[in-house]
């Protein structure tokens, strides 16, 4: 979203983020645009510490969101919670028209109610919803009613992760390392990434994981690993450039952006069938697909890019290729086209 906001800026229009307070840190700070203004409402994104966001909690942010909101000629909304935010706000005078930007996905909100309700109901009030992928524009327009526009994704910083590309010839004497990147929810698939790992530890292949979580907690594994936290773009691009095979086992994604970055890094892909990444993976031409939840499949997809170095090579060749196709300024001319037409209508 800050990516969005910096490169509508750029081309002349005025942006503002609203969010809770708190919820930049500095490193994002750093990467929106100074002609950017970020609004902090002045209630934070989660109540107190010891314990999670009551729905109090939950409807002070909302009320806070929605006094932080400016004049404006467009609101839009992501993150589906916030369409309660726009819903309200755009009741006032002078707020703008309604649009969603969904990046969501049902199974994000499985045993939330509410969250479920917005997510079947918020076209309602909402002009038009943009989507990152094709897959997310079929799943939205099968569970509500309204207008979906497709404007892609962005691959932020191709030039970081285009660089690290190193030679990947396969040799078997020494430790291959293994790329996650995700968190500890079941959805997220770390169960079944160590799973697989492990079937191919047990078939002694000298392998080795590196785990990227935004959160810390306990790994259940006898395959040797280290755990990089939260790092930056330039570390991310890094370890993608150092791994010979990146795995996304995740259930269910929007669009799913890591195997991209991994592909523009010159790194072998499997990718579990999540939804959003129909929009790029093609099996056995830039990555390997693999049914969701299924851990033989993905250890054997990983066997093979251990010992199949032609496929190796077509796999890197073809994906650099696709990730060259995810510029920002093809999502943002698409955005833009598509904010221009609802201003007009």
């Amino acid at each position: 979203m800050i990516e969005h906001a910096n490169q509508l800026t750029a081309r002349g229009h005025r942006v503002s983020i609203v969010v809770p307070k708190s919820a930049i840190d500095d490193e994002m700070r750093r990467a929106v645009r100074a002609e950017v203004s970020v609004i902090e409402a002045d209630y934070p994104l989660a109540g107190p510490e010891d314990r999670p966001p009551s729905l109090w909690d939950k409807l002070r942010l909302t009320i806070a969101l929605v006094r932080a909101v400016p004049e404006g000629d467009l609101l839009i909304a992501t993150h589906t919670p916030t369409t309660v935010v726009s819903l309200v706000a755009g009741a006032l005078p002078r707020r703008g028209i309604r649009v969603w930007f969904y990046q969501d996905y049902p199974e994000m909100f499985r045993g939330r109610p509410l969250e479920s309700w917005l997510l079947r109901n918020a076209m309602r009030w909402h002009r038009l919803a943009l989507v990152v992928s094709r897959f997310s524009a079929d799943e939205l327009t099968g569970i509500s009613k309204g207008e979906v526009r497709y404007v892609g994704q962005i691959l932020n910083d191709y030039d970081e992760f285009s660089s690290q590309v190193r030679d990947h010839t396969v040799n078997m004497e020494e430790p291959r390392r293994l790329i996650y990147v995700g968190d500890f929810r079941p959805r997220k698939g770390l169960v079944d990434f160590l799973s697989a790992a492990r079937i191919l530890f047990e078939k002694r292949f000298e392998i080795e994981l590196v785990l990227v979580l935004k959160e810390r907690g306990e790994i259940d594994t006898p395959v040797p690993y280290q755990v990089v936290f939260r790092p930056d773009p330039g570390r991310l691009a890094h370890w993608f450039g150092e791994g010979d095979v990146f795995v996304s086992s995740s259930w269910h994604e929007s669009f799913g952006l890591p195997p991209l970055e991994a592909m523009a890094s010159g790194t072998p892909v499997v990718v579990t069938d999540s939804g959003g990444v129909r929009d790029y993976a093609r099996h056995e031409e830039n990555c390997l697909i693999v049914p969701p939840g299924n851990a033989p499949a993905i250890a054997a997809a990983v066997e093979r890019i251990l010992t199949e170095p032609d496929l190796v090579g077509q796999l890197i060749e073809k994906g650099r290729l696709t990730a060259a196709e995810y510029t920002v300024d093809r999502a943002v001319d698409r955005m833009e086209a598509a904010l221009r037409e609802v201003m007009d209508s």
